[in-house]
């Protein structure tokens, strides 16, 4: 029957034997892996109580020091931020820092320490300062003592000098009240003196006042005798700059002794007197002629040209030349007050009279303008001439502004004047000034429509006039009978000149 066992119960019986070996062999395994397991688990339970208890150590240890610190932080270390305030170490840092000052050091223990040794340093200079302040306070109460063994002294000294002042200002009573009888006896002999002394003085002050009106009223005819006699004689304290050396009468060129080293400027013009005239700066009457200085040839050597001449009066070798505006090495100054119109044609020129006085040095000190306003220093004895322009009449004014304004320059040309008659400082008029300066206006172009009135010279007396000689103005309209083609010959010369106007240089 065994032989006749099918190949499916072999093939079982196999199978059942394999699994039963496999079962085995891994049972054994798996018994032998559990029994080293076992033994690890029992090893690493071990050490987890023994770490567990070392753990429960150190928790006790950090909670006893955080309790002896003070410090009740949840955490210890910040690993990512020691200094962390909310850890106990970062705290213990904090406060070694902020309690700790200048003295804290890198370890608590170390901070501790130098705390401590500061404290018994301080406690023995507190011992000390004791020791010292004991020592004052029994000075202080040996002083005490002195001084008031020295106060007891005073006050029986002060006592005794009390009896004596009052001794004496008893007696000082009786003399004062002698004194005060005395005094009030000289005061009623004073009161009477005074009564006749102002009896006196109003006596003396009328007679002053009476004395002054006199004196004013002299002063005021001796003024206009004055004035009177100086258009008389027209005396002149002026004297001549230089004179004339040379003249050629081709070219309208003179030569004067005056150069480069008298300081001569060019453009400084002057006024021409004849040689045997008696002064300069006289009255512009006496001026014959003016020049102007073109070039500085010598050290008293100029040459000018002839800007204006007497016709009658030519201008010679010998004459004498003045200008008020130079001096040689020093610079002149003037004042100046009223309307300034140089050559009559109605407007201001007080610009160009400016450009004048600059041009050789001088200046303006003190002058007063149309609006009447004062500009400059007071009149001094430095000032060369007041100069008085057109004076505006306060009666011809129009409007309230301005008789205001023609009373300030009133009112500043009576100040002026008493500042020059104080300092001995010459008053001119405009047009005398001018004449004496020998300045000349330039001629004019005439513009139709232009109202304007042209000054012409006059050439000779209108036969049917008493007009002197002298400046005319006119409407700038020439005669019908004077248009067209008349036209003169044209005249030839031989440049031959008289003896009597000098030789070419």
């Amino acid at each position: 029957m065994a032989e006749k066992q099918s190949p499916a119960v072999v093939g079982s019986l196999i199978f059942f034997v394999m699994l039963s070996i496999i079962l085995g062999v891994t049972t054994y395994m798996f018994h032998s892996n559990w029994s080293t397991d076992q033994a690890k688990t029992a090893a690493a339970e071990t050490k987890a109580r023994q770490s567990d208890s070392a753990f429960k150590k150190v928790e006790n240890d950090l909670i006893e020091l955080k309790k002896l610190v003070g410090l009740d932080l949840a955490e210890v270390v910040d690993p990512a931020n020691p200094n962390n305030p909310q850890t106990v170490a970062g705290k213990m840092r904090e406060e070694m820092r902020n309690l700790g000052g200048s003295l804290a050091q890198p370890t608590f223990l170390a901070t501790l320490q130098k705390l401590r040794q500061e404290l018994d340093t301080t406690a023995a200079d507190r011992d000390q300062i004791t020791a010292n302040l004991n020592k004052l306070q029994a000075d202080l109460l040996a002083l005490q003592k002195a001084y008031q063994d020295r106060s007891d002294q005073n006050d029986q000294k002060r006592l005794v000098a009390e009896t004596q002042l009052r001794n004496k200002i008893d007696e000082v009573a009786e003399t004062v009240n002698a004194k005060n009888n005395e005094i009030n006896r000289l005061r009623n002999d004073y009161n009477q003196i005074q009564v006749e002394m102002d009896t006196v003085k109003d006596q003396a002050a009328r007679d002053i006042t009476k004395r002054d009106n006199q004196i004013r009223n002299l002063n005021i005819i001796n003024r206009n005798l004055a004035d009177e006699v100086d258009k008389v004689t027209q005396i002149s304290f002026e004297i001549p700059d230089g004179k004339i050396t040379r003249i050629d009468n081709n070219t309208r060129l003179v030569w004067i002794n005056l150069g480069e080293t008298d300081l001569l400027k060019v453009r400084t013009t002057f006024s021409v007197y004849n040689k045997d005239n008696y002064g300069v700066g006289r009255g512009k009457e006496d001026v014959k002629g003016k020049i102007e200085v073109t070039r500085i040839v010598g050290p008293h050597l100029a040459e000018a040209r002839i800007v204006d001449e007497d016709l009658y009066r030519p201008i010679a070798p010998g004459d004498l030349i003045y200008t008020p505006l130079w001096s040689p090495g020093r610079p002149e100054a003037f004042a100046f007050i009223g309307g300034i119109d140089i050559d009559n044609d109605k407007r201001n020129d007080r610009d160009l009279l400016r450009e004048v006085l600059t041009s050789v040095g001088a200046s303006i000190a003190a002058e007063v303008d149309d609006n009447g306003e004062r500009t400059g220093g007071p009149i001094t004895e430095k000032i060369k001439f007041l100069v008085i322009g057109d004076i505006p009449d306060v009666a011809t004014a129009s409007a309230d502004d301005e008789r205001a304004r023609f009373e300030k320059i009133a009112e500043h040309l009576k100040d002026m004047r008493n500042e020059a008659r104080t300092y001995g400082v010459r008053i001119v008029s405009l047009s005398d000034f001018i004449a004496y300066v020998g300045y000349k206006p330039k001629r004019r172009l005439f513009t139709p429509g232009d109202d304007r009135p042209y000054t012409l010279k006059a050439g000779a007396a209108s036969a049917s006039t008493a007009d002197p000689l002298g400046e005319r103005s006119s409407t700038g309209n020439t005669s019908g009978a004077f248009q067209g083609e008349r036209r003169l010959p044209p005249r030839t010369s031989t440049g031959q000149t008289s003896g009597a106007f000098g030789s070419k240089p």
